[in-house]
């Protein structure tokens, strides 16, 4: 697999050491590195999920769609900048913005 494909279920860190350690347990080892760490979430989920719950199975696509609508162009500007998506959670995400000598300030 490559580290694309992987990325879609680990963070991208992890898939790119599985890469360059083909049959290796990733075990033991760690990266560390600069970086600047965003967290961000989606203000009011909480109540509008509940709200959106009580409409049954079109309250849950909707509310699918507004998640996607919201992480699809945050990844692409995430992407853009040079950071990373590094963890998902409910309306959440982490997110990695590596530091290195090319990066602008």
């Amino acid at each position: 697999m490559t580290v694309s494909i992987w990325q879609s279920y680990i963070p991208y860190y992890v898939a790119q050491d599985l890469a360059l350690h083909p049959g290796e347990a990733p075990t033991g080892r760690e990266q560390r590195l600069e970086a600047a760490i965003l967290f961000a979430d989606v203000s009011g989920f909480t109540a509008m999920s509940e709200a959106l719950g009580k409409t049954g199975r079109a309250g849950a696509e909707e509310l699918t769609a507004i998640l996607n609508s919201y992480f699809g162009p945050m990844i692409e500007l995430i992407q853009q900048y040079g950071g990373m998506t590094a963890k998902f959670g409910g309306d959440a995400m982490t997110v990695v913005f590596p530091y290195n000598a090319d990066t602008r300030r």
